[in-house]
């Protein structure tokens, strides 16, 4: 919470009476902290894990040194903050927290069940409401998620993505748009039980833009 202030000064010259006017302004912070909560996604989707990081830092950006006092986490899938969960952290050396929600699965699309995330934290003194996540609009109620698995990937060099959904898929569909390129792959069943909804599926790139699955 902060509380801008602006002070209007006059100086007058003696000898001269020359009047000089000056204006300076000042930010007042209620708090030497601050918390700010960074989101990885602007909606969520439901019957998928929802990750967002909360920085607790100095007005100054710098990290908060705090090995005592534990950062409460107050959440929940709906309006009433009534009926939130809460969870504790400690701060790290880096003063950001990983938070990872899981969502609930929504069976029937419904306006106001699980309609939104919300989140509030408290550090010491400082209680704060951040504004709430959508949930993700999908006319069926199925959702997919998929997550480059490999840094900085390359041309020839196996690419990896992770992908979840909350139905089972046999296959998948992807595009290079650089090289217009477009695919269908199909996904083996192998053994895997049929409610399996997680697969990591390899590609590997060329310079003439042909991708291969790796098996």
């Amino acid at each position: 919470m902060s509380f801008p202030d602006t002070s209007d000064l006059q100086v007058k010259e003696e000898l001269t009476e020359r009047i000089q006017n000056k204006t300076a302004s000042m930010v007042l912070y209620k708090y030497p902290y601050k918390m700010e909560l960074v989101r990885t996604a602007d909606a969520y989707k439901p019957g998928m894990p929802y990750t967002a990081y909360l920085k607790v830092a100095n007005q100054d950006d710098s990290p908060v040194a705090d090995d005592l006092n534990l950062v409460s986490v107050k959440w929940g899938f709906t309006r009433d903050p009534e009926s939130y969960n809460m969870t504790e952290y400690t701060v790290p050396d880096d003063g950001i927290i990983e938070l990872i929600f899981d969502t609930p699965k929504v069976e029937i699309p419904d306006e106001e069940a699980n309609s939104v995330l919300g989140i509030e934290a408290t550090y010491k003194s400082l209680t704060q409401w951040f504004s709430t996540i959508p949930r993700a609009a999908s006319p069926s109620g199925n959702y997919i998620q998929a997550r480059l698995r490999t840094l900085n990937p390359s041309v020839g060099s196996n690419v990896r993505i992770g992908i979840v959904t909350t139905e089972p898929i046999q296959w998948i569909t992807y595009q290079v748009p650089q090289r217009v390129l477009q695919a269908k792959i199909d996904i083996p069943k192998q053994s895997l039980p049929p409610d399996l909804r997680k697969r990591k599926v390899g590609f590997c790139g060329n310079a003439e833009g042909h991708w291969q699955r790796q098996q």
